[in-house]
């Protein structure tokens, strides 16, 4: 891969996006994407391009963003294998019927809830991790067993392009397909109707999709940012908090949507917070980040500029950091402390390697400052010893996440949903809940044409009395529909214990004349002897059943282990019941 590159010349024409469309809009119909084992088959595929193509990702990563081998495995590639791994372990569980309670008036009935995939899904990833925020919905998509297009941001065109090419290398092009283009192409995609789109992003074009999906009452998936507020008591060993907060602030020199935008610090340890995070600093990326090979860039220029301006323009006192290369796109780690509220780095998002760090006087100060803002973060970071302190800020916020001393570590733990609330964005992803992303919740309530008795109340005309009735029958009672579930259990299980007896006696009764049972099972041994030994039946000789018979006559001892026949059929017949009922027990 050379720098002499044009992502413009993979733009998509209208044709282009138009036969892609349709193309993928035929295999919605036929429903190619829905079964299991073509969807194990597609993901296994996706899987094959983290392991196959790793060296190539880390290339174009390192070519638009500068992204050293650690970061571009650890949070693109890795990010991708670990979701595939568990759709791998799990989808088969998720996709099947989702069994839910139900009240009396239902108890006769199968209520399930079954997950249907949407359709045709558009995926519109983002710059600053361009290969996981475009592969990692699609995964989503996959295993939900939709049809997706995909849009890679053309702001990072080495990546848009990979992702073009290892797509239409290793997917099905009958229902996967990526898109390239900037605003105009991508205006000319939501004309059509989707049955999902998924747009990771900035709030101003989330608006635009959105009001866009509205032509079609498309829902949305948007995932965006904010100002992740970042509290810091006094109680807390500072090194550790310093360590904790540089990680995950300049990763990726600040482009991460989770990353700690803004810094409380308790009054009391606000200096000696400060020195600690210089130090990590420069203990993370030397003297000169300009030089360090994983300390990566922004952007482009434009995005530079504008974090540049804000610095600019900041009443605050930078204490380290603020050197900046336009040409090579380079802003050096900065931390600025003594900032207001109403400073320039509060016009918004800063989304680059710039930490602004406000003094407060308590935690409950802390808080205020939190609550005033007027839009929802998409996660907020305490630190503090005190877990009661900790609490209050889970309890009296509103976000995203919340993480107690550490940063953006949560997107991590696939058990967790990844997404915001408000203006950080709706909806959300990651494991189980990118699977429910992608999928429609069908409720489904399967009946027989039996119960008329009951049912004929509610067809018309209805007395006073009867609509009295059917009012008692409505009202939910999910403990009469539990009981009742369970005497249908009960009823089950007393049928099947007759029906095997009724089976086991014949089958018996048939054996006695000709067979001998050697191996009873001892009523003191019960449960060991279902698990290790079988109904051993030998056929006896005729000569020796006399023999067997004068030596081994039926008694009460427990020692006997041979009975004659005339008392083996009651011994089986009374073991055998107990038997069955332990085994039918086991199952259930």
């Amino acid at each position: 891969m050379t720098d002499v590159f044009n992502i413009e010349d993979y733009y998509s024409t209208d044709q282009q996006i138009q036969e892609n469309y349709e193309r993928l809009r035929k295999s919605v119909k036929s429903q190619r994407a829905h079964p299991l084992s073509y969807r194990k088959e597609q993901l296994g595929q996706l899987s094959k391009i983290m392991e196959n193509e790793k060296e190539v990702i880390c290339e174009a990563l390192k070519m638009d963003l500068n992204k050293g081998y650690s970061e571009s495995v650890l949070f693109e590639i890795c990010a991708i294998e670990n979701e595939l791994r568990l759709f791998a372990s799990r989808l088969e569980e998720w996709n099947k019927p989702e069994y839910v309670s139900k009240s009396f008036l239902y108890a006769m009935d199968d209520v399930h809830i079954k997950r249907d995939p949407y359709g045709m899904v558009l995926i519109i990833g983002a710059w600053n991790y361009p290969i996981q925020l475009v592969l990692l919905p699609l995964a989503g998509a996959i295993a939900g067993g939709n049809c997706a297009i995909l849009k890679p941001s053309e702001i990072a065109p080495h990546c848009a392009k990979v992702v073009t090419d290892l797509v239409t290398k290793y997917m099905d092009p009958e229902c996967y397909a990526v898109l390239n283009g900037a605003a105009k192409e991508t205006q000319k995609m939501l004309e059509y109707r989707w049955e999902h789109i998924f747009y990771t992003g900035s709030n101003r074009i989330a608006k635009i999709i959105s009001k866009a999906a509205c032509d079609h009452l498309t829902p949305v998936t948007l995932e965006l940012g904010g100002k992740n507020p970042t509290y810091v008591h006094s109680d807390v060993d500072l090194d550790v908090t310093a360590k904790r907060i540089a990680w995950g602030k300049f990763m990726n020199v600040g482009q991460t949507c989770l990353a700690p935008d803004y810094v409380l610090c308790h009054s009391s340890v606000v200096e000696p917070f400060t020195e600690a995070m210089i130090r990590t600093v420069k203990k993370f990326y030397t003297d000169n980040p300009q030089t360090f090979s994983d300390y990566g860039r922004i952007i482009n220029k434009m995005q530079l500029n504008r974090i540049t301006k804000m610095l600019d323009n900041t009443k605050g006192e930078i204490v380290l950091g603020g050197e900046r290369d336009i040409d090579e796109r380079y802003l050096a780690p900065t931390i600025v402390k003594n900032v207001k509220t109403d400073d320039s780095l509060f016009d918004g998002e800063i989304f680059g390697p710039v930490l602004p760090i406000l003094q407060v006087d308590s935690y409950e100060h802390a808080l205020d400052v939190i609550n005033e803002a007027e839009e929802r973060s998409l996660s907020i970071y305490v630190f503090c010893k005190d877990k009661k302190i900790v609490e209050i800020f889970r309890d009296r916020t509103t976000s995203g996440s919340f993480v107690s001393n550490d940063s953006v570590v949560q997107a991590g733990c696939l058990s967790l949903p990844f997404g915001g609330v408000g203006h950080s964005g709706t909806g959300s992803y990651h494991g189980k809940y990118s699977f429910e992303n992608f999928t429609h919740q069908k409720a489904v309530l399967l009946k027989s044409q039996g119960g008329e008795a009951i049912n004929s109340m509610r067809y018309p005309p209805i007395t006073r009395k009867t609509a009295d009735r059917l009012y008692s029958l409505v009202m939910h009672r999910e403990g009469l529909g539990k009981a009742f579930s369970l005497v249908k259990t009960a009823v089950f299980f007393a049928a099947f214990t007759i029906l095997v007896v009724v089976i086991d006696r014949i089958v018996l009764l048939s054996l006695m004349e000709d067979y001998l049972i050697y191996d009873v099972i001892h009523p003191l041994v019960l449960e060991e002897s279902m698990i290790d030994s079988r109904w051993k039946m030998e056929k006896v000789p005729d000569e020796d059943i006399e023999i067997i018979e004068n030596e081994y006559p039926y008694s009460d001892d427990l020692d006997n282990q041979w009975y004659n026949g005339a008392n083996v059929e009651d011994k089986i017949w009374n073991d055998r019941v107990l038997v069955y009922t332990y085994n039918f027990l086991k199952l259930l």
